[in-house]
């Protein structure tokens, strides 16, 4: 049916018919199965909540450093994250996927473009988002000011920056 394309892929083990748009509620309610209480989603996931696109290879599911990480059953790979980074929402008050067009425990956007070029295994893929961000209108200055949380001793922190800064001088070369 997927080559026939009478149905087209929404997540792993589920599709739509084909003339169906998936929209952001409907992505969130797919996702909010896989997302233990108490975490939230950046990178990837986060960012296929908000614009939609293929859906991610796997979900960055982020826990502060005091949330013990427990192992979950999911049928799409779970990538997890310790932050010390603030949360977007208290784990007691999180918001149902149809109270608002941005649910608590989905990352913003900002902060998702960070994680994307802090964890993408394919580098590539983290790059495309953050452009894609740009070309969204995200501010240039919101993704810089969430590199100002990441802690220097983070690994992952220099690579972020390098590939923010890489994605600006692409950006500008092409929109100038």
């Amino acid at each position: 049916m997927l080559r026939e394309q009478v149905i087209s892929l929404l997540a792993p083990g589920l599709a739509l018919p084909a003339d169906v748009e998936p929209t952001a509620p409907l992505r969130r309610h797919v996702l909010r199965g896989h997302v233990p209480p108490g975490t939230t989603v950046s990178g990837a996931a986060a960012l296929w909540v908000h614009w939609g696109g293929p859906p991610p290879r796997a979900i960055d599911i982020c826990a502060p450093w005091t949330h013990r990480l427990k192992s979950r059953h999911s049928t799409w790979p779970l990538l997890w994250h310790h932050t010390q980074r603030p949360q977007n929402a208290d784990p007691s008050d999180r918001a149902d996927v149809h109270d608002s067009d941005a649910a608590s425990w989905i990352e913003s956007v900002p902060r998702a473009i960070v994680d994307a070029l802090r964890w993408s295994p394919d580098l590539g893929d983290g790059l495309t988002l953050a452009y894609t961000g740009l070309q969204h209108g995200v501010s240039a200055d919101e993704v810089g000011d969430e590199l100002t949380l990441l802690s220097p001793q983070d690994r992952t922190s220099a690579r972020a920056r390098h590939a923010w800064a890489s994605v600006l001088e692409a950006y500008a070369s092409t929109h100038c």
